[in-house]
């Protein structure tokens, strides 16, 4: 992921030079009598390379958005894991101090960083919020989809050293609110469903992170 303002536009460049050279070649292609199912297998290599470059901006630019924003505006649920990623660049925090912070091991924030967090409890989310020293109470939309009429987003909450509150929020206008707390040790509950997820390993840290 782009985690520097110099590398942004570095991939600014980059994604601009890969669309002209898609653009040149489909038209090339389309000369040589290229067209239909037979020319997007063609381009598919060279649009994928270009979609992922072309992600990782509009990643970076809403992760940018959400941390110059303080942290206040709303955030995908996909984006959470790596907006902590950014954050810790942004507040030069190394690996290691976020370990230490943590009481894990110097390897395990590598280890989660590198897949964005993806597949972490909110729990370890609002634990490294808090070593980053960021506000951990955050507004996440779990649907993109702008249509979609029941948009869902929840307020992470922390409580105290021990726990954070989940509650959310089916329509942003009805403000319903179903509670239900991550508590140390204990089975978490799903943040969409209210429902109990299978309880952290009962590991050296206490709250599954390896």
């Amino acid at each position: 992921m782009i985690t520097s303002p110099a590398r942004y536009a570095y991939e600014k460049v980059t994604c601009t030079k890969l669309k002209e050279r898609n653009d040149m070649l489909r038209i090339t292609f389309q000369d040589a009598g290229k067209s239909g199912s037979e020319l997007e297998k063609i381009m598919q290599p060279f649009e994928s390379e270009y979609k992922r470059v072309n992600d990782a901006i509009k990643l970076y630019e809403r992760l940018r958005k959400w941390i110059d924003s303080g942290y206040s505006i709303p955030i995908y649920a996909e984006d959470l894991g790596p907006g902590l990623v950014l954050a810790r660049y942004e507040k030069n925090i190394t690996q290691s101090e976020l370990a230490k912070k943590l009481g894990v091991g110097n390897s395990t924030p590598a280890q989660k960083e590198r897949v964005g967090y993806k597949g972490a409890s909110l729990e370890i989310l609002v634990r490294t919020a808090r070593a980053l020293e960021l506000p951990t109470q955050f507004n996440i939309i779990f649907d993109k989809n702008p249509d979609t009429k029941n948009e869902k987003a929840v307020t992470i909450q922390e409580k105290d050293s021990d726990h954070a509150a989940v509650q959310e929020k089916k329509d942003p206008s009805l403000y319903t609110q179903s509670p239900g707390y991550l508590y140390k040790g204990q089975p978490p509950m799903s943040a969409n469903t209210g429902t109990k997820n299978r309880p952290d390993d009962d590991d050296d840290d206490g709250y599954g992170w390896d």
